[in-house]
């Protein structure tokens, strides 16, 4: 190779090649993640996260006593697609979640009335007295309960353990 220099650094000066095409420019890669694509006519479609990061950033993954409930990651379900009917709530998308994927949910009350106090065997008040769980639509914090919020097609829902009542995450 007469591009070689001693001590195998290679020289950048171009040398002329006539077996390769022009150089092309940069094009946008075209490949779409599936999970970006809008729903197709009938389906409805949103995206779920459940994560304990502030429970790990606390050191609990670390205590035996949290063992097997506290992933070191942070993660108990990474996002994921899920399929939902119109009318229902993020209530229902968690039971459907739940059941799908056995993740351990606890609730008080019924009929719209649901309080989430466990995921994952993680229940408020276990990182201390503003612990539990709280969760967003769409990067929103919406102030009420998981069976009041209706989704639409496309949302991003993320619930999250909190150690301080929202503050910290």
């Amino acid at each position: 190779n007469t591009n070689k220099k001693k001590d195998d650094q290679t020289d950048d000066t171009p040398t002329e090649d006539t077996n390769t095409q022009p150089e092309q420019p940069a094009q946008e890669d075209t490949k779409k993640n599936p999970e970006d694509e809008p729903p197709q006519e009938g389906e409805h479609k949103v995206f779920i996260s459940i994560r304990c990061d502030t429970a790990v950033d606390k050191g609990m993954n670390l205590d035996s006593q949290w063992a097997g409930i506290v992933p070191s990651s942070g993660t108990i379900l990474a996002k994921t697609k899920v399929e939902f009917q119109e009318g229902d709530t993020v209530f229902d998308v968690l039971c459907r979640i739940r059941d799908t994927y056995k993740i351990h949910v606890s609730y008080r009350g019924t009929n719209g009335a649901q309080y989430v106090d466990g995921i994952n065997n993680l229940y408020e008040f276990d990182g201390g007295r503003w612990s539990g769980w709280m969760y967003c639509v769409n990067n929103v914090f919406p102030n009420v309960g998981f069976a009041d919020t209706y989704l639409s097609d496309g949302d991003v829902v993320r619930v999250q353990f909190t150690l301080g009542y929202g503050a910290d995450i």
